[in-house]
């Protein structure tokens, strides 16, 4: 197959490498063939054979098209090779390499061609025979998921017809941009690839990390300007995004194809919205004959089942009975076979019509994928499809699932995939759940054992992974000895859907890498001492500041204790009345920052103006007229800012840290930046005046906390404190006050940085502290509040019945703060002692309060913001369409607060 020539101009990008839409390398068509000319000539003077399989180990790269094509052109097939290293090794023995491609200089490497930066390396493997594979494009071996796994040597008619198909029925034009993310050792990768280039199309990669991270991921496929049009993907990946990304990638008005294959559709897909130059596809095949053989286009008609649709150019179909006769009405086994489209499986010499190992029921209105022949089973004398039980399911429950059956032990499990919980409320939603379907399902249907994963887990190429639910299960039984290890392996499962073999090949990333973020690092910690018995502070460290190897690493001695009780106790809360007054909350404006506000913004006042700014995850930061959000100045920063800012003491320059790792003083009423101070990783912390107001104080990841000249930037002062810092300084008669997200509690020196004196707690500290009369409350996100002197010493402590991120905020001999169990605690405090004044039960999970006019202004998670007294009434609420993250400020009689709709919102307080 050639890529195209005359088609398209040679300056049009063939290949770029994009992350959340910057452009880290880039190809154009010329460039192309100019490095496959290279590649070609290194390649010939040192492979003298002919027809050689040539093994490719390698990630996605922006030279595997050049590679590809000289390839081709001398007349060599070849396979892309796993990762891992034994499994690398058992294929080169197998099919008899002599030469590997990659990027990897070992001692095997014979020779190196540099290309722009990277290096080229020819490794020569010694075999005891020499193979030849003449007329073939490449060789794949099946995943092993449908069947024992297999090699499959693919012709060159086989792979062209199914792009001549596909590109027909695309209608692929060169100004589309398609996705090359299919893992590189499964077949539908070279459709993506071919596909793209056979067109003359530009195919886009990303990094590992932004591969690994649902949030990232999204940020770069579907990038305003450098996005996506054709995405090919497995059903179980594409759920991997959140139902409001769903909901955003459908109404994509810049995405033309996505087509789903390597599992059965998705059904729930239909009920959504749609862009109307959204076409939407129905893939299926197997890897033999290379690589779709079906393909349906689903309307916008309301249809009950999706089918698998006609069969492509040179592909049969035929449904058959367990007599292995064709039918055209009932339920068979579907087979596939073609004249042309030649595939061979391991040794074989005259490929055959093939098995597929799927049950399908053929009618007058099509073929409808039922499931593997495996996933049809027996009990209690009823022969049952788990996939129709798991339409069952989530007819009756709206919920996402699937359903496993564990042969060993003759049990049906039911996983239940939802996004969002948390171990308090986990047990109510399974309650439900149970009791629904108790009343709806039939009792041969009903679940044996039911959980719930955030995640679908997924193998190395996309589709669910059965054996990691299996693994869920054996490690919650009690009848199964665990190790620490077992635990954590299931819980990097549950909560991301990796698999063991895959976080085998991730050990490099951290927790957040993954799509971690805070809240659900600290219920990730919870459900894990939970589960184990025992604090593990080591391991809190690793989490929140390491990869996942040393995570592993940390836990590798713990034992397993019997399991014990929650710490958390019991509070006789008051649930919050709502009383009659004249007081409404009404939206006098909003401003969209075009991504998610989760910064607190900072409201001050230059002369007789009253100002509001804010950062923003589109790395847009603005200043506003607080009364009007008329725009005073804007800027655009090299990445995410999630800190909250500060003023400085002339009220001219806002200082605000930035996730690329530098703290910018920006100069709002000249829009320029006035200078920046570089740490070694994101900050996310707010900034404190110290010194008399001439310098400012902040921590970052880079495990330091910094103090910094506010008039140039220059560094006063770092002290190393060992662990990351997200929380505010306080900073009290020359002393600064400092928490970690490994929850240790500081005392610093103003002067000079110097560590005066340090408390390790086992839980992390998000939430800054908080000084009333020369106590010092730190806020612990297990839900205490640890209470120290000035010195170090503890004078009491607080037990809330939730987690807390919120800070605390001091109101005369009041401390105030929200929590995850959905109340506001009203603390009174004397002489460093705590006692309840109230507890408000809001029914939200609440972010860090402020107080105005005798009254406490909060934001739940969901989008509710509240004003309740201090009786615990609730004076007025409202609703934002979107979730809080940001904590709401107050000025005069407004609310100022970031929300996930991408807006800031200003609310006022009318009487």
């Amino acid at each position: 197959m050639e890529f195209p020539h005359d088609s398209v101009s040679l300056n049009d990008s063939a290949i770029i490498l994009s992350d959340r839409g910057v452009i880290k390398k880039k190809l154009s068509y010329n460039e192309v063939y100019e490095i496959k000319n290279l590649i070609t000539n290194f390649i010939s003077n040192h492979i003298t054979s002919d027809n050689q399989c040539i093994g490719l180990r390698m990630t996605h790269n922006v030279y595997i098209p050049s590679i590809i094509l000289s390839l081709q052109e001398l007349q060599h097939c070849f396979i892309f090779l796993p990762l891992d290293d034994k499994e690398t090794l058992h294929t080169i023995e197998q099919l008899c390499i002599t030469w590997v491609i990659s990027f990897i200089n070992n001692e095997k490497c014979v020779a190196t061609l540099t290309l722009n930066e990277d290096k080229l390396s020819l490794e020569k493997h010694c075999c005891k025979q020499t193979t030849t594979y003449k007329d073939l494009y490449y060789i794949i071996k099946t995943s092993g998921t449908t069947g024992e796994s297999k090699y499959v040597k693919v012709g060159k008619e086989s792979i062209e017809s199914n792009i001549t198909s596909l590109s027909k029925i695309f209608k692929i034009q060169k100004t589309d941009v398609v996705y090359f993310g299919t893992t590189l050792t499964f077949d539908p990768s070279m459709v993506e690839l071919l596909l793209a280039l056979n067109n003359g199309a530009c195919l886009l990669i990303t990094i590992s990390k932004s591969q690994i991270n649902p949030t990232y991921l999204y940020d770069t496929l579907f990038h305003p300007h450098n996005g996506i049009s054709v995405l090919q993907i497995v059903p179980s990946l594409f759920s991997r995004w959140s139902e409001q990304q769903i909901i955003d990638i459908l109404l994509n008005k810049k995405l033309n194809i996505l087509a789903f294959g390597g599992e059965c559709f998705p059904q729930s897909l239909l009920s959504y919205k749609r862009s109307d130059s959204l076409r939407i596809f129905n893939l299926y095949g197997i890897t033999e004959i290379s690589c779709w053989a079906t393909i349906f286009e689903v309307g916008t008609a309301e249809i009950e089942n999706v089918p698998l649709g006609d069969a492509l150019d040179d592909t049969l179909i035929e449904i058959r009975d367990e007599s292995g006769n064709p039918i055209n009405d009932g339920e068979g086994e579907i087979y596939i076979g073609s004249t042309n489209r030649i595939c061979f499986v391991n040794d074989e010499i005259n490929p055959r019509f093939r098995a597929t190992g799927d049950i399908a029921e053929i009618n007058n209105s099509g073929i409808f994928y039922k499931g593997r022949k495996n996933d049809v089973i027996k009990r209690f004398g009823h022969k049952l499809h788990l996939s129709y039980i798991e339409q069952m399911v989530e007819k009756e429950t709206t919920l996402s699932n699937t359903c496993v059956w564990l042969k060993s032990q003759s049990k049906l499990l039911l996983f239940l995939i939802i996004e969002t919980f948390d171990e308090q409320t986990k047990n109510k939603i399974l309650d439900k759940v149970r009791i629904k379907l108790l009343h709806t399902l039939p009792k041969q249907h009903f679940p044996d054992y039911i959980d719930i994963v955030r995640k679908c887990p997924v193998t190395s190429h996309g589709k669910l992974n059965k054996n990691a639910l299996e693994s869920i299960y054996l490690n919650r039984s009690q009848t199964v000895k665990k190790t620490a290890t077992d635990i954590l392996e299931s819980l990097f499962c549950k909560y991301f859907g990796i698999s063991k073999t895959h976080l085998s090949e991730l050990q490099e990333a951290t927790f957040f890498d993954l799509g971690g973020n805070s809240i659900l690092a600290v219920q990730f910690l919870n459900e894990f001492r939970e589960e184990v018995g025992a604090d593990c502070p080591d391991f809190v460290t690793a989490l929140f500041e390491k990869d996942i190897a040393t995570c592993f690493q940390n836990i590798h001695c713990v034992q397993i204790n019997k399991r014990r009780r929650s710490t958390f106790k019991n509070d006789h809360g008051n649930a919050a009345k709502k009383t009659k007054t004249d007081v409404e909350l009404k939206i006098a404006w909003r401003y969209n920052l075009q991504a998610c506000v989760d910064s607190s913004p900072l409201v001050f006042q230059l002369k007789e103006q009253i100002l509001v700014a804010v950062g923003s995850f589109s790395h847009i930061f603005v200043v506003l007229d607080a009364v009007k959000g008329e725009e005073i100045a804007k800027f655009v920063l090299p990445d995410v800012i999630e800190a909250s800012p500060c003023v400085s003491p002339c009220c001219s320059y806002l200082y605000v840290g930035c996730f690329d790792g530098c703290l910018y003083c920006l100069d709002f009423k000249n829009n320029s930046i006035k200078w920046f101070y570089p740490t070694c990783d994101r900050i996310k912390c707010k900034p404190a005046l110290c010194q008399e107001f001439t310098s400012i104080v902040f921590g970052s990841y880079d495990k330091h906390v910094h103090c910094i000249n506010t008039e140039n930037g220059s560094c006063v002062w770092k002290t190393s404190v060992e662990e990351s810092v997200t929380a505010t300084p306080v900073v009290e008669k020359k002393k600064i006050y400092i928490a970690t997200i490994c929850g240790s509690c500081l005392c610093l020196s103003e002067t000079n940085g110097d560590i005066l004196w340090r408390l390790k707690t086992a839980n992390p500290i998000f939430g800054s502290p908080c000084i009333i009369d020369d106590t010092i409350a730190w806020p612990n996100v297990n839900g205490c509040i640890l209470f120290l002197s000035s010195n170090g010493d503890k004078i009491d402590e607080f037990k809330s019945n939730g987690y807390l991120y919120s800070s605390l905020i001091r109101y005369n001999d009041m401390i105030i703060f929200g929590s995850h169990n959905h109340s506001l605690y009203i603390l009174e405090i004397d002489n460093g002692h705590p006692k309840i004044k109230k507890i408000v039960e809001l029914n939200d999970v609440l972010t860090t309060p402020c107080v105005f006019s005798d009254r406490i202004a909060v934001a739940g998670n969901s989008g509710r913001i509240f004003l309740v007294d201090f009786e615990g009434a609730v004076v007025a609420d409202t609703l934002v369409p979107g979730n809080i993250f940001s904590s709401i400020v107050v000025h005069d009689q407004r609310l100022f607060v970031g929300c996930r709709d991408n807006n800031l919102y200003c609310i006022e307080v009318k009487e």
